[in-house]
């Protein structure tokens, strides 16, 4: 009964057809701007989870602190789908930090920079 899940899931199928629909520019321009984002809220999340454990607070005491359901605050450390702003203000500020947003460093803009010193 326990059958190892990764030989049981075959995703042949379903990683030729993204393969086929990422050869179209503009799905694939779409696609990496999607996984960018995700990866970015991802980033965000864990960076909370840590200031969480570094703070030596449970999930449910931190749900206490937020007033926010205890499920609520597992499911979005455990599985974040696309959470709402509020929640990620309300947790941040509940761990005693903010959100802040930084310029992002493009590997073109230092190429440029450097061809026009030289």
């Amino acid at each position: 009964m326990g059958v190892d899940m990764a030989r049981a899931l075959d995703t042949s199928y379903f990683d030729k057809r993204l393969a086929r629909r990422r050869r179209n520019p503009s799905y694939n321009a779409e696609y990496e701007r999607v996984r960018s984002q995700i990866a970015r809220v991802d980033s965000l999340v864990r960076s909370l989870d840590k200031l969480r454990e570094q703070e030596g607070l449970t999930k449910a005491a931190l749900a206490r602190r937020t007033g926010m359901n205890p499920a609520s605050v597992r499911r979005f450390f455990s599985n974040p789908r696309n959470p709402e702003w509020h929640t990620l203000d309300a947790l941040a500020e509940a761990l005693g930090a903010q959100l802040v947003a930084t310029k992002l460093k493009k590997t073109g803009d230092r190429n440029r920079k450097a061809k026009s010193a030289a």
